[in-house]
């Protein structure tokens, strides 16, 4: 049976009786045009493995059909399978051996395999026969990038540019590896003579001001900043460059301003709503940051920070219990960030719940080893229901993980000397007068009777001018 609707405008028709032939285990003829119809929407469906079938059937129809060859390994590209795609460019190469896309493919399936000194060489073959060069320009570049070979990537992205200005991949790894090379005055000159010849370029005053601000320039970053959203109204990256400025400068109402105008262009987004939530934490107005807090929660139910920093409002308005809810649901997302653990400790030692305290903060060491915090907070929890020895276990074993943190050290001479075992004390006050005479004083805060803090200044005085 022939079937041939290639004139037939609803592609959904299409679709639908193509997929009743599927379920009718029938075999029809199509026309090629039909089968890359019903290829395309599936691929714009992001229903690749479906695509991918319905192009194996049109193959078996039209072997010799080089544009559904084509299409199967621009689709096995997407799927990952990237040596079954090599294998099929290199079938129509015998075909066709200088076809522009089957090369231009070829060349990015060699990128995809980590093959960039192959792929360069194809993009450079290639720039002999294109006519807009500056997609395969920012491509030799990107290659020459993962090589580590900056300067020459640098090169091609320029060179990408002074054929079309307003290619974002271009301006955005030129930043980069301007940036990683250190090489930010060459950047500032390079953006500021781009714009000289291009001043409507919205991308080129954004990454002015992404240089001026890492050059700690912040009233022209500002500028900079402020012109790309003259240019591009709703360039929501710049509203919000100029909201992380105003927050480092701590001009709250201003960054309030900056993330509500980008919110205008960019009203899916988890982090902005955070970014604007923030504001509201620095100025302790703490019902207004959760409930944006909340609206970021809307938009990713998976934003971990939101979750957490909702939960530090809450604590800080001592709501304790529902601040509980809020860092339980983040940890439940993300499991490994210590302060998530930390947090819930803090909430559950404040309502009373010692034990689950405890847990957490054992919790958030193992995560963070290093973390001289965890192990101080932890250790006096139990100092402060009366475990002495336990709190001299958890710093003792601090010092393992933390040997150069001096407070660490006067908390385990005070925990030490608590349980009566002097001399271990003493020769640890030693290692912690060492690493900070100042700090001391807090061994006072411990003992209040004259013996103990005479007994500990006769060794305080032997470092007083060390």
């Amino acid at each position: 049976m022939v079937d041939d609707f290639k004139n037939d405008d609803n592609v959904l028709e299409v679709v639908e009786r193509f997929e009743q032939m599927l379920e009718n285990n029938e075999r029809h003829f199509f026309d090629v045009q039909v089968y890359e119809m019903v290829i395309n929407y599936y691929r714009q469906e992001n229903k690749i493995k479906k695509a991918l079938e319905v192009c194996n059937i049109a193959s078996q129809q039209y072997p010799y059909s080089m544009e559904l060859l084509l299409e199967k390994a621009h689709l096995l590209t997407h799927l990952d399978r990237y040596q079954q795609a090599l294998e099929l460019v290199e079938k129509i190469g015998t075909f066709q051996p200088t076809d522009y896309d089957t090369l231009f493919l070829k060349a990015n399936i060699h990128m995809q395999m980590g093959k960039h000194q192959e792929a360069i060489e194809i993009y450079a073959y290639l720039l002999k026969f294109a006519t807009e060069k500056d997609e395969l320009l920012y491509h030799i570049g990107y290659g020459y990038q993962n090589l580590g070979l900056y300067d020459k990537a640098i090169l091609f992205y320029k060179k990408a540019l002074n054929h079309n200005l307003n290619h974002e991949g271009a301006v955005l790894e030129l930043a980069y590896c301007l940036d990683i090379t250190g090489k930010l005055e060459d950047g500032l000159e390079y953006y500021q003579k781009f714009i000289d010849q291009n001043p409507y370029s919205y991308l080129a005053w954004y990454h002015l001001g992404m240089t001026y601000t890492k050059l700690g320039n912040i009233s022209d970053a500002l500028n900079a900043y402020e012109y790309s959203t003259l240019i591009k109204e709703d360039f929501a990256s710049g509203y919000i460059e100029m909201g992380n400025i105003h927050i480092s400068q701590q001009n709250y109402e201003d960054a309030q301003q900056a993330f509500d105008t980008a919110l205008n262009y960019e009203t899916l987004s988890a982090d902005l709503y955070c970014k604007l939530a923030y504001t509201f934490e620095l100025q302790k107005e703490y019902y207004s940051a959760i409930k944006y807090y909340k609206e970021a929660i809307e938009v990713d139910k998976l934003w971990d920070d939101a979750w957490f920093r909702a939960g530090l409002c809450l604590y800080s308005l001592k709501k304790y219990y529902e601040s509980l809810h809020f860092f339980k649901k983040a940890t439940q997302i993300n499991s490994i960030n210590e302060q998530y653990w930390i947090a819930i400790a803090d909430a559950e030692y404040a309502m009373g719940n010692m034990l689950s305290s405890l847990e957490a903060y054992e919790e958030a060491s193992n995560l963070a080893p290093e973390n001289a915090d965890i192990w101080l907070k932890w250790a006096k929890t139990f100092y402060d229901q009366g475990y002495v020895d336990k709190a001299t276990e958890v710093t003792l074993d601090a010092l393992d993980e933390c040997p150069e943190n001096a407070e660490l050290h006067y908390r385990a001479v005070a925990y030490l000397i608590s349980s009566g075992k002097y001399k271990q004390a003493f020769n640890l006050l030693e290692n912690a007068l060492i690493l900070d005479f100042d700090k001391h004083t807090m061994l006072f805060e411990f003992f209040s009777d004259l013996e103990t803090q005479k007994a500990l200044y006769k060794i305080i005085d032997q470092y007083k001018t060390l």
